[in-house]
């Protein structure tokens, strides 16, 4: 058996046990595609699961996936019964469930991919910003930084203790500002006391002295991230390219070029809110 349909049969092993009880009026939250609109995300999922309860709701008109332009919009959402479940890259899963007791993991979508990237405006200047991206991360892959950044923030953090990471300054240099969202602990979050937190804050903050650069952080909404690039706002933004079963879903709009992929995970999830059941279990 090839690995393509090897991938399809565990996905839907996977996923049918979680989407066999949906109805018309399922609802899923997802954080904004800035490439892709809800109906047109919902097509491209029903294309690939095309032998799951997805593709047949999608066939009797109903949108399954609604945008949040934040986790925390999400929560809101899933708390009010708007949506019944969220999804999201188990990293972030599973620092949401850490800290907001009466979740928990619903479904595991186990051949879902994603690679995370910087995105920079299609120009010569994003271009060269590419290309001094690139070298930074294979410096940081090549030192140990990175794998150390990971295992801080994402393979065994301490969600109680992470710290701002502390940024380089240096008279006269490039400023070059980087977009962040806020609000996808543990990438990148804002603390209690306002200041910028996670995986991605202290990455760009070793990117930044490499490049001898000054590195400003601007908050923005995730379904803003382009039109800030296009605007001027900022030089560069954080993204992921989603990869299910064997083909892309590209939330890269034609404008944007990308760097070389720092960090990557292999499994997408999703929440929903523990029920009496679930908490009777627990207790046993």
């Amino acid at each position: 058996m090839k690995k393509g349909k090897i991938l399809a049969v565990a996905l839907v092993v996977v996923i049918l046990s979680s989407l066999s009880a949906f109805a018309d009026d399922t609802k899923i939250g997802v954080l904004a595609k800035a490439g892709m609109t809800e109906e047109e995300f919902t097509a491209s999922v029903a294309k690939v699961w095309k032998w799951s309860v997805i593709d047949e709701l999608h066939k009797n008109g109903a949108n399954i996936y609604y945008f949040y332009d934040s986790v925390n919009s999400m929560l809101l959402a899933l708390m009010r019964g708007d949506i019944q479940e969220i999804e999201l890259p188990r990293t972030i899963a599973e620092y949401v469930i850490a800290t907001n007791p009466g979740h928990k993991i619903s479904c595991v979508l186990g051949t879902t991919e994603a690679d995370f990237v910087f995105g920079f405006l299609r120009d010569d200047k994003g271009a060269e910003l590419q290309r001094k991206f690139n070298g930074a991360i294979r410096t940081l892959k090549k030192d140990g930084t990175l794998e150390a950044l990971q295992k801080e923030y994402i393979t065994n953090p301490k969600y109680d203790s992470l710290k701002p990471a502390e940024f380089a300054k240096f008279d006269g240099a490039e400023t070059i500002k980087v977009a962040i969202t806020g609000d996808v602990p543990p990438i990148d979050f804002i603390a209690p006391d306002g200041q910028a937190v996670g995986f991605n804050v202290a990455l760009l903050s070793e990117i930044g002295k490499i490049l001898g650069a000054n590195i400003e952080l601007v908050e923005v909404d995730a379904i803003a991230r382009t039109p800030s690039l296009t605007s001027g706002r900022v030089d560069a933004v954080f993204w992921y390219q989603v990869v299910v079963g064997a083909e892309i879903q590209h939330d890269i709009p034609e404008e944007v070029i990308v760097s070389e992929s720092y960090y990557d995970w292999d499994t997408f999830v999703h929440i929903r809110k523990a029920d009496a059941s679930d908490t009777e279990d627990e207790e046993e």
